[in-house]
Parts: structure tokens; C-alpha cells; sequence
């Protein structure tokens, strides 16, 4: 019997793919010498995979019915569109990357005030805020540098994060592959 995959399961496999490139890109282009071509490029490809992440996974858990959720992976889509224009080659915009953590901040708030997430990853999520704003400060008061520890920390808890998410929709989805098989 050939059984057919729904539209809500190729998001999510499209979804996993997508964090897993972010990164793996993200990670490649923090070894790059900075402001580089390649580190330009690796972070273009990461950010724009980050995007398409949050954009699918907000429909993903829209359809699942999680509307705060969903809101808060719209955001942060938005806000990595504005993390990707601070991106260009031999130009670093801390004041552009301070934008998006503006955006990035109410993301988590609404994230986190959903229950889609088991309640130490929905609290993680909401923490992921903490260290972008003392980034966000950083910026504001002249304090940061190009890729200080702040920025490549919240980044990286950033992406920490993404891994997570992935795991817990591969999770979800071995569950109900697992459910299925049993009503079969």
C-alpha cells in the first residue's frame, strides 16, 4: 500500500533541511576571515536558509493551529531579512543588526508565550533573547566590535536553537509516522 506524505510533512522535512543549512553555513562562515567573499557568502546562504526556516515554520505551526508561534517565526523571519542586510563584503552595520534585534526580541516573547514547544524549549527559545539584548546595548553605546564575542555568542545560541527546533519537528513527526503505523 503506497501511502501519501501530506503537504504538512514535506514542510517540515523542507524545514529541518533548511536549519540544518543555516547552520552549517553559519558555521563555515565564522572560520572565514571577516567581511570576506567567502565569509559574505557563507553568511548569505545561512541567513537566507534562516528566513526560509521561519517563514515555513510559521505556516507550519499555523496549520497545526498555534497562532503565537506562528507570529513569532514570521518575526523572526523579518528580523534575519534585516540581519541579511547588514551583511556586504568589507562593510560591517552593527546599527542594522542592532534593527533586527529590535524585531528579533518580540519574536521569542511570542515564541515562548505559545505551548507548541515542550516548556524547557519554549523557555530556551524566550532566553535566546538575553543575550541579543546585551548586544543590543553594546551596539547603542559604541561598546561593540566587528564579530565580538557578544554578537558571535548570540548568534551561535541562535543557532543552537535551530538545531533544537529541528529536532523536536523530526520528533513530532517520528511520532506520528509511529501513530499511523499503529492504526494501520
Amino acid at each position: 500500500m503506497h501511502i501519501k506524505e501530506s503537504k504538512t510533512k514535506t514542510f517540515a522535512y523542507v524545514i529541518i533541511v533548511l536549519y540544518i543549512l543555516n547552520f552549517v553555513f553559519g558555521g563555515l562562515g565564522s572560520y572565514c576571515e571577516d567581511e570576506s567573499l567567502l565569509q559574505t557568502l557563507f553568511w548569505h546562504v545561512s541567513t537566507t536558509s534562516m528566513i526560509a526556516a521561519c517563514v515555513l515554520m510559521g505556516a507550519y505551526v499555523a496549520e497545526k493551529g498555534w497562532s503565537f508561534a506562528s507570529g513569532g517565526f514570521y518575526l523572526l523571519g523579518v528580523a534575519n531579512g534585516i540581519f541579511f542586510a547588514s551583511l556586504s563584503i568589507g562593510s560591517y552595520s552593527p546599527l542594522t543588526l542592532a534593527r533586527g534585534i529590535l524585531v528579533l526580541i518580540p519574536a521569542f516573547i511570542a515564541i515562548g508565550m505559545s505551548n507548541y514547544f515542550k516548556p524547557w524549549l519554549k523557555w530556551l527559545s524566550v532566553s535566546i533573547s538575553i543575550p541579543f539584548i546585551i548586544l543590543y546595548i553594546r551596539i547603542l553605546s559604541g561598546k561593540s566590535h566587528l564579530h565580538d564575542i557578544y554578537e558571535v555568542a548570540s548568534f551561535f545560541y541562535l543557532n543552537i536553537m535551530c538545531i533544537l527546533w529541528a529536532i523536536n519537528i523530526w520528533r513530532e513527526l517520528k511520532s506520528e509516522m509511529e501513530s499511523e503505523a499503529i492504526k494501520q
